[in-house]
C-alpha cells in the first residue's frame, strides 16, 4: 500500500499542475481572444471553449483528491506499522 500511495502523490501532483497550467492558458487565450476582437467568433464556440475550460477546472481539483488520497494512504500504513509494531 507505501508504493500505491507513492504513486497517487507522484501521478496526482504531476496531474495537477500539467492539467492547471493547460487550463490557465486556455483561459488565457479564450481572454484574449474576446478582448481583441470585442466578441467571440460564435456563441456556440465561445459556449463550448469555456464549457471546456469549466471541465478542465473541475479535473485539477480530481487531480488534487489522488494527492489528498495519497495522504490518507500513507497515514494508514503508518498507523499498521505502528500497531503490529506493538503486538
Amino acid at each position: 500500500m507505501g508504493s500505491a500511495a507513492r504513486n497517487f502523490r507522484r501521478y496526482g501532483t504531476l496531474g495537477f499542475w500539467g492539467q492547471l497550467v493547460c487550463t490557465v492558458v486556455s483561459a488565457a487565450i479564450l481572454a484574449f481572444s474576446v478582448a481583441i476582437s470585442g466578441t467571440p467568433t460564435s456563441q456556440a464556440t465561445f459556449y463550448a471553449t469555456a464549457g471546456g475550460i469549466t471541465a478542465a477546472f473541475l479535473s485539477v481539483f480530481w487531480s488534487f483528491g489522488y494527492i489528498r488520497l495519497s495522504e490518507r494512504l500513507r497515514d494508514t500504513v503508518n498507523n499498521l506499522k505502528k500497531v503490529t509494531k506493538h503486538t
